[in-house]
């Protein structure tokens, strides 16, 4: 809290603390954004696929089931008829796409990488497109004094789309 210091004009001097409305101001402010900021910290975290198992990605690069676009666009909540969603959908397998290039670099087989690589691959790619992969969680125990909300969750397991859409363009290069 700040303090503004006055002294009176008169004969006798006399010292007034009050407190300064502006610092009180810039001090509120101050604890929203560190509420923020530690909210950020608590229910973000930067690496998303930590903790994550990978079940499903090995099952998903271990399995003979074949897919379409179609198909593929249903799952992710895409309208082929929609040109903006097939935008979305080529932009996505073109990032895919060059992902898939530079690991066919590396490495003759895509069985041959980490899972949880691949799945830190997944996730970053999921980054970039969160509206289609994550989904807001609402809490009935949220700090009201925050205007905003942090919470995700994966709208899929593991993000096994893109790895199926990554093996798919990993056997095309």
């Amino acid at each position: 809290m700040g303090f503004r210091y006055e002294v009176a004009q008169n004969e006798e001097t006399s010292v007034n603390f009050s407190v300064d409305p502006y610092e009180d101001k810039c001090h509120l402010a101050e604890e929203r954004q560190n509420c923020l900021l530690e909210r950020l910290r608590a229910n973000c975290s930067f690496n998303t696929s930590a903790g994550k198992h990978t079940f499903m990605l090995q099952l998903i690069l271990s399995s003979k089931v074949k897919l379409s676009d179609k198909h593929i666009m249903n799952i992710l909540g895409l309208k082929e008829y929609s040109t903006n969603h097939c935008r979305l959908y080529s932009s996505i397998l073109n990032l895919l796409g060059h992902i898939a290039s530079q690991l066919k670099l590396i490495s003759v087989s895509l069985h041959s990488f980490p899972l949880t690589d691949l799945q830190d691959l997944c996730y970053r790619v999921a980054d970039c497109f969160d509206s289609l992969f994550y989904v807001p969680v609402t809490s009935s125990h949220d700090d009201l004094s925050c205007a905003l909300s942090f919470t995700w969750n994966d709208r899929f397991n593991s993000m096994w789309p893109l790895l199926y859409l990554l093996a798919r363009e990993y056997e095309y290069k």
